[in-house]
Parts: C-alpha cells; sequence; structure tokens
C-alpha cells in the first residue's frame, strides 16, 4: 500500500470485495487513530500524517 499502484491479489468477484473491504476496515481504523492522537495531544487531525501513522502501526 505505499506504492502509488493497488495490487490486488484476489481473482473471483467476491474474494475482491472481501478485499476491498479489508483495505477499507484498515484505512478506517487507522484514520480513528489518528483522531484519537491528535485528541490526545490537542491538535488537528490534519497535522497527523496517514503515512507515518500507517508506518507506526505496522512496526508495533
Amino acid at each position: 500500500m505505499l506504492e502509488d499502484t493497488i495490487l490486488l491479489h484476489s481473482q473471483p468477484v467476491e474474494e475482491v470485495i472481501q478485499e476491498l473491504r479489508g483495505i477499507l476496515l484498515a484505512y478506517n481504523l487507522i484514520r480513528v487513530e489518528i483522531s484519537r492522537i491528535a485528541h490526545e495531544a490537542e491538535v488537528s487531525p490534519l497535522r497527523i500524517s496517514f503515512m507515518m501513522e500507517l508506518r507506526d502501526i505496522r512496526m508495533k
């Protein structure tokens, strides 16, 4: 997901839909985490980098 292209690994339509739902779920969970961190730091969520948070989550 860090490159410019998104590669879906599934072939059947049902699995592609499931994979897309997983990607959207991960995106929204990262946004929730950014919102939580911003609230704690008393800053706008726009000040927190999505990519930095994604890398931070992947390192945990």
